[in-house]
């Protein structure tokens, strides 16, 4: 799965075509005046191939080995909480990642749609007691780059969880976008949409459920955190965690 072909980038005096991007990493043919060699990371998005040609341009200006530059970046580990696969045993393709403003939503989805041509599902909300103009802004952008937005709670804190979810919503209803009953729903639907499920939990078993082998799971704004604001409690809780108990013991044929 993925977006393969060859694109001109450049990044600090390094030059390379991207022979592969795909959720297993990217694949880069750098191109420098000791030679051209093939670089293979790790790290998800173009964003992270920028960061691999400014990498080399470092390593060349200390005078490294070519093998050791290579051995270097293909070593690097994925960041906590961006970008981050979730390991499961059903075969579903899961993220988690921070995105909690707007760009970066944007970000990450615009990213997501060139490593697949798949349907994505997004699983996000907004938190309380901060900045409530990006709200319906972040709707938007859900609404417009996923095929199935889930809309639930992200550390509320002491602002009711449901008017929130209200205000993220007026965004996708500005685009006219399709509400689903989450109950009524066994399978990803057929035509865009989205849906209203506040306990997050709840929000990401269902998501879980609707992602097969045609989708791809994206779970944002708590990226590495492991808790959820409720009032004034700090209750445990890991995206990530939840997401793979959800996905235990149901297997999907991927092409």
């Amino acid at each position: 799965m993925g977006l393969s072909g060859r694109r001109g980038l450049h990044g600090l005096g390094s030059r390379g075509d991207l022979l592969h991007a795909g959720f297993r990493g990217n694949a880069v043919r750098v191109k420098t005046p000791r030679g051209i060699f093939e670089v293979h990371s790790p790290l998800l998005g173009r964003h992270n191939v920028y960061n691999l040609l400014a990498a080399w341009a470092v390593g060349e200006a200390l005078e490294l080995p070519a093998e050791t530059i290579i051995r270097g970046l293909a070593a690097l580990q994925r960041v906590p909480g961006r970008m981050e696969l979730v390991p499961n045993p059903s075969g579903r393709v899961i993220l988690v990642d921070y995105a909690h403003t707007p760009e970066a939503l944007r970000f990450v989805l615009q990213s997501l749609r060139e490593l697949t041509q798949h349907k994505i599902i997004t699983v996000f909300g907004c938190g309380g007691d901060r900045d409530p103009g990006k709200r319906p802004i972040m709707g938007r952008i859900a609404g417009a780059l996923s095929h199935l937005a889930v809309l639930t709670s992200d550390n509320p804190r002491t602002e009711d969880p449901l008017q929130i979810l209200s205000q993220i919503e007026a965004g996708l209803l500005e685009g006219r976008h399709h509400r689903y009953d989450p109950g009524s729903l066994e399978r990803l639907p057929d035509q865009p949409g989205y849906c209203l499920i506040p306990d997050r939990r709840q929000a990401i078993a269902r998501a879980v459920h609707w992602t097969g082998a045609q989708a791809v799971l994206l779970i944002a704004g708590k990226g590495h955190e492991a808790y959820q604001l409720l009032g004034d409690q700090v209750l445990h809780f890991d995206d990530r965690l939840e997401a793979a108990q959800a996905a235990e013991g149901t297997l999907v044929q991927h092409p």
